[in-house]
């Protein structure tokens, strides 16, 4: 497709989401100097976000606003299983142990799933995040969550998914827009400096 937006890795495979296709395509990367190109599946009108746990693929949508779980055990054959309706925009997630987290610009907030089940997904907890959330990243139990609208990046307890606690907010500049973690360092991607 022509707007190829997110990828997740899984083994030997490749699974890209395109927003102007509205598809997952499949790849078998095992050789990378000749990627073949499998299957796809239309997934949604505005696949925003992907992330895998096993053999499960999330795809966060923000026009059909859900979570869609996809399942990749038949690993060139994947099958919608479940969809969960979150509202707003749901925009990026992570995912940690049986919990996808989501940041949700359209109700500006942290939403909590419980993913154990993937075929029967559930909302867990919530908090509200502020008004522009773009990333987010989990560490232990911890999720850091980048804001465009207050420049600032979030720290949010979540060692009870069904109350994740606002601990720290911290400045870091114009428009951050991308957030990894990596040891006992966040490492933030702005679009100003």
């Amino acid at each position: 497709g022509d707007g190829p937006l997110d990828i997740a890795i899984s083994g030997t495979y490749a699974y890209l989401i395109d927003d102007d296709a509205n598809n997952l395509y499949v790849v078998n990367i095992s050789d990378p100097t000749n990627s073949v190109l499998l299957d796809s599946l239309g997934i949604g009108n505005t696949p925003t976000a992907i992330a895998n746990s096993g053999n499960y693929l999330y795809v966060t949508d923000e026009t059909d606003n859900d979570l869609k779980v996809i399942d990749i055990s038949d690993t060139e054959n994947p099958t919608l299983v479940d969809t969960l309706i979150l509202g707003g925009r749901p925009e990026r997630i992570a995912i940690s142990g049986n919990y996808a987290y989501v940041v949700d610009k359209g109700s500006k907030d942290l939403k909590v799933i419980d993913i154990s089940s993937p075929t029967e997904i559930s909302l867990t907890g919530s908090l509200g995040i502020g008004s522009s959330p773009e990333d987010i990243t989990v560490d232990g139990n911890f999720a850091y969550i980048t804001d465009q609208s207050s420049d600032d990046l979030k720290v949010v307890d979540v060692s009870d998914p069904t109350n994740p606690i606002l601990i720290n907010d911290i400045a870091v500049g114009g428009l951050p827009i991308r957030v990894l973690k990596s040891g006992n360092f966040a490492y933030v991607a702005e679009f100003l400096d």
